[in-house]
């Protein structure tokens, strides 16, 4: 890179020659037309993914809808010195206001994932350009650029929501290009601009500094910084201190998270061998750009410190961005080393084929996009080892198809006025940014929300906002302890999906209601069988027992307080339910059994909540 006798920035003469035409310009892409095919196909590919994923409600509250909220309020919040003030500059990823100026030209949510696609892709137009600069080969550059594209850990940043360490990637790229190109204004902007996306980002970029002082000291013996590698040095340490003066502890240990815990997840091997598994796809090959590969320390920090397992699996999450820029570094200059060693004995073009077809291969293996192909929807346990993890969280199909319990959601949302407080659950981002989002904790014991609204369709439906001790986080029973003890009024109704206001006096609209249809499972004891039935919402519903004959004595054993019957007859019994339940057994008792096989139908016809 830069060598001894370099000077720190680009001489007039070479400048003058950088102001292109119009027609210049032209030239310029039209060289690159088949990398900028790539970055925008996969710009496409991955924003119609996000966009799909987002009226699925399959994006998370503390992943879209936090990092939503903060960069709204950039503009749309408090000032800027109120926010300093109150404690609500997130100092960790001071990104968030630049890209939160842009946000406020279209605040959507989704919009945020279309500016994270398009900037996560650009890396490969990026990656195309460093490999072209140093290898001398086009050919090359563009086999690279498309590995880069399939490296299946990639994939992993796209999936799971919006992360502001996700522009790292291109940041830094940009940086170390300008860098090797000696434009010292740009890399300066884009190497500061990568050291303020996350934490551990400063610590990669002034290693990376270091590296390549250290090499011109190593090839001419004599120590030499510029003033700009030491400006750039210097505002990355005040970067990676500035959030522990700013919350007044030592912030680095509180991201780190320190925890040894024993088992498969604090085991000393299977961490090593993570590092094993994201260089497989380079067959290695970043090995012989080991100097680049000081830069995987901050992460291997992380890894070898926590038992959180998105850091021990490369596949998930939004992590790998720390490390996909630098072992595609370490793999170009490794490559050229390679080239050197080898001469013309070994055919570059031919390697490069053969770890492009192993990217493909795993590419199908171990991304969203494979997992659409039919075979591929289900667990592989002879490739998990491989990971580190299982395949199936993706499920990429069931989470890109918007329903039609989905499109009526969305449009309950819509009906919430904005500043209202909200019942949120763990896949309603939508709720964040301009609301007052609620989360109960154990004990109840907190703000009573104007609005409830449920999902009982989705997963964060039964499970935890936040991760905790306390089994009633869930959505589930803080919905129902709120509909039991306060005075909700359903306003919007569709098979289950609702929304509810507090003290509300308006009549509500009913879209559908719940019907479902379950065979019985024959207990040992006579006469007695229950049936699964996967949901039941607020409300009155008749359970007819379909088979039957004769005069029967049908009664429900009930399970649950908050299920009571309200009228019965020879083959049906109607109920009335206070609260949500989902995958519930419902037994019945009959005086004999007349037919083999017999069927429950669930029907509802009242959606009230109480």
């Amino acid at each position: 890179m830069y060598n001894e006798g370099d000077k720190e920035d680009i001489p007039k003469n070479q400048k003058s020659k950088r102001n292109f035409s119009i027609g210049k310009i032209y030239m310029e892409i039209w060289k690159i037309r088949w990398v900028l095919f790539l970055f925008i196909s996969f710009s496409v590919i991955y924003s119609s993914i996000s966009y799909l994923r987002y009226l699925s409600f399959s994006e998370n509250v503390y992943d879209l809808g936090v990092n939503a909220s903060l960069a709204y309020n950039v503009i749309y919040g408090q000032t800027f010195l109120g926010q300093v003030i109150s404690g609500g500059v997130a100092t960790n990823k001071l990104i968030y206001i630049p890209i939160g100026l842009v946000y406020a030209l279209f605040p959507k949510e989704y919009f945020l994932l279309f500016i994270q696609d398009f900037f996560l892709s650009f890396s490969g137009v990026v990656i195309y350009l460093i490999a072209r600069e140093v290898l001398k080969s086009k050919k090359f550059a563009l086999l690279i650029s498309l590995i880069f594209y399939l490296y299946y850990p990639l994939s992993g940043v796209f999936w799971f929501d919006f992360h502001y360490m996700a522009f790292f990637p291109t940041f830094f790229l940009l940086g170390v290009y300008y860098y090797i190109r000696r434009d010292t204004s740009k890399w300066l902007i884009f190497l500061s601009l990568a050291s303020i996306t996350d934490l551990m980002s400063p610590v990669i970029v002034f290693l990376f500094l270091a590296i390549m002082v250290m090499q011109r000291w190593i090839s001419s013996g004599k120590f030499n910084i510029m003033k700009y590698e030491l400006s750039e040095a210097i505002f990355a340490i005040i970067i990676f201190i500035l959030p522990s003066i700013y919350y007044l502890k030592f912030y680095p240990s509180h991201y780190i998270g320190i925890n040894l815990n024993p088992g498969i997840y604090g085991n000393v091997w299977f961490k090593a061998e993570f590092f094993v598994r994201i260089m497989l796809p380079f067959l290695f090959i970043p090995l012989l750009g080991i100097e680049f590969l000081i830069l995987l320390l901050p992460y291997g920090l992380l890894l070898f410190t926590n038992s959180y397992l998105p850091y021990e699996s490369q596949m998930f999450f939004q992590y790998p961005s720390l490390y996909v820029s630098t072992l595609f570094i370490a793999f170009i200059f490794g490559l050229r080393r390679f080239i050197k060693i080898s001469g013309k004995r070994f055919n570059i073009r031919k390697l490069l084929v053969i770890i492009l077809i192993l990217n493909i291969i795993l590419f199908y293996l171990f991304t969203p996009i494979g997992n659409l192909i039919p075979a591929q929807q289900n667990d592989h346990p002879q490739e998990e080892y491989v990971v580190g993890s299982s395949t199936i969280l993706y499920s990429t199909y069931e989470k890109i198809i918007p329903t039609k319990a989905d499109g009526y959601l969305m449009s309950f949302i819509n009906n919430i006025p904005h500043g209202s407080s909200v019942l949120i659950a763990g896949n309603l981002p939508e709720l964040e940014q301009g609301y007052m989002p609620v989360c109960l904790n154990s004990n109840f014991n907190t703000t009573i929300p104007d609005y409830i609204i449920t999902d009982p369709y989705s997963y964060f439906f039964t499970s935890p906002v936040a991760t905790g001790i306390h089994v009633n986080n869930s959505p589930i029973i803080k919905i129902n302890y709120l509909l039991n003890n306060f005075n909700y009024k359903l306003t919007y109704f569709y098979k289950g999906v609702a929304l509810y206001q507090l003290n509300s006096v308006l009549s509500p609209v009913i879209y559908g209601y719940l019907n479902e249809n379950s065979s019985s499972v024959i207990q040992k004891d006579k006469g007695i069988s229950y049936y699964n039935v996967g949901l039941i919402a607020p409300g009155c519903y008749n359970l007819t027992l379909k088979g039957l004959s004769g005069k029967n004595n049908l009664s429900l054993l009930s399970l649950n307080k908050e299920i009571s019957v309200i009228g019965k007859g020879n083959d049906f019994i109607k109920i009335r339910s206070n609260s949500y339940f989902r995958n519930i057994k419902i037994y019945l008792s009959l005086d004999s059994i007349t037919v083999i096989k017999q069927e429950l139908e669930l029907k509802q016809y009242s959606a009230n909540s109480r």
